[in-house]
């Protein structure tokens, strides 16, 4: 997985074909930022970080039970028992959680390094999407 996802090999090429190297840093830290702790799940991540193999095992281990625990949340929508909103504010409230746990993984020097590896805090507008849709005006 690169660093923009399933299949991001091609396009983060492109990106950085027409980037400066600073520009290349900035957009990593952002990328970082956007995915959160997911961003742990990056091989070029986890190898910066020197995680071990058992620490990538354990990342991995929460991922798939955050994964089981959301199944019967989709399932209760499909079957009209929860509302979609509702749904998502479970699934927020998993995903910091997990969160959490994937961060205590991480050795403190780890840690740190990560944090620093998201450079400075770019503000998202929460009402763009962060898959790079274009919403059209009115």
């Amino acid at each position: 997985m690169g660093m923009m996802g399933q299949g991001g090999g091609e396009e983060l090429k492109k990106i950085n074909e027409v980037l400066t190297a600073p520009q290349q840093k900035r957009f990593k830290e952002i990328n970082i930022q956007a995915q959160k702790e997911r961003a742990l799940n990056n091989p070029d991540v986890q190898k910066e970080l020197g995680l071990s193999d058992a620490q990538k095992t354990k990342l991995r281990d929460i991922q798939t039970s955050s994964m089981e625990k959301s199944r019967p949340l989709m399932e209760a929508v499909r079957n009209q028992e929860m509302t979609m909103e509702e749904m998502r504010a479970q699934m927020q409230a998993m995903q910091a959680e997990t969160g959490k746990e994937i961060l205590k993984v991480l050795t403190d020097a780890q840690a740190k390094q990560f944090k620093a590896m998201a450079g400075v805090e770019f503000k998202f507008d929460p009402n763009e999407p962060l898959g790079g849709g274009r919403r059209r005006n009115g």
